[in-house]
């Protein structure tokens, strides 16, 4: 319907309109936005500062070639280079030497168990007599050697026999196989060596404890000349004269140089005499047991310091 005073009621726009009934009009599409074209950003150009002229001209420095390496030159030994080391190796083994020769001077002692049993069971004393002894596990030969006297331990073994030890009657020797006379120390003792000694008697399952040495060890402590006769008697020299062995002739040098080698072992013996009174033993009748004592050389890595004496 259409309203007077609308602009199409205009007499001329009427008769331009269709007869046909209006439709409504679709919506149209949506028109898409133009693309506009992005252009590549271009590089930012590079600005290198300007450096201002200088007066004195710049002098191209080229680089140093690296040095070729060479090889070292060889070590070249000369007639005194070889003379010094001589010296020197010389020098190094005496003082080793000296070294192990002041180690290599001691000497251990033993007993033969098996020849000190064989001697009582051939006297029929093995079940009444018992003997064992006390030394150092080493000495040292020479002048330093400390074997003056040892402890001997003579053991009653029976309940019905005493035994006697006549000191008079026993023998030590010497590493030649020469005799001495055994000589009992007594603390204080100032008797005169010219008079017998006193037997010891040990009664049944006892046992004696003497240190014995020899006489020609002795020396009397002269202190006072006037009164000689009362002083007490020092033990003065070694038990074994080993310089003696070594001065001595041919053979007995020989047994020496073994020795200090340790390819031979040296010896000496005690006898002891006793006497065992009792049921069937007659006081008078003695019985002389035989001790064999081996002397074997030690090793110079035996005296070093840290090993128990």
């Amino acid at each position: 319907m259409l309203l007077a005073g609308h602009p199409l009621h205009h007499p001329f726009l009427l008769a331009q309109l269709p007869t046909s009934a209006p439709t409504a009009p679709s919506p149209a599409a949506p028109t898409p936005a133009p693309t506009v074209p992005i252009a590549p950003a271009s590089p930012t150009p590079s600005f290198t500062p300007f450096a201002p002229a200088s007066s004195t001209p710049t002098a191209t420095i080229s680089p140093t070639p690296e040095p070729t390496p060479t090889e070292p030159p060889a070590f070249q030994i000369t007639a005194w280079d070889l003379l010094i080391l001589i010296a020197y190796a010389t020098c190094m083994i005496a003082a080793i030497t000296r070294i192990i020769n002041s180690f290599n001077d001691e000497y251990a002692v033993r007993l033969d168990e098996d020849a000190l049993k064989q001697n009582l069971t051939d006297q029929n004393l093995q079940d009444l007599v018992g003997v064992s002894f006390g030394f150092d596990k080493r000495y040292e030969f020479g002048k330093n050697d400390k074997l003056k006297k040892f402890g001997v331990n003579i053991t009653n073994k029976s309940k019905t026999h005493s035994i006697y030890v006549d000191w008079d009657y026993c023998t030590m020797t010497d590493l030649g196989n020469k005799a001495r006379r055994v000589t009992r120390i007594v603390p204080g003792n100032a008797i005169d060596l010219t008079q017998p000694q006193v037997f010891s008697a040990i009664a049944p399952e006892t046992t004696l404890k003497e240190t014995i040495t020899v006489e020609d060890v002795l020396k009397r402590n002269n202190k006072d000349d006037k009164v000689s006769v009362a002083l007490e008697i020092d033990v003065d020299k070694p038990l074994l004269n080993f310089e003696g062995l070594l001065k001595g002739k041919d053979p007995e040098k020989k047994k020496y140089t073994r020795f200090v080698a340790t390819l031979q072992t040296l010896e000496f013996f005690l006898v002891l005499t006793v006497r065992v009174v009792g049921p069937a033993r007659s006081s008078t009748d003695h019985a002389l047991i035989r001790c064999r004592f081996i002397l074997q050389k030690l090793p110079w890595q035996a005296g070093l310091p840290w090993n128990p004496r």
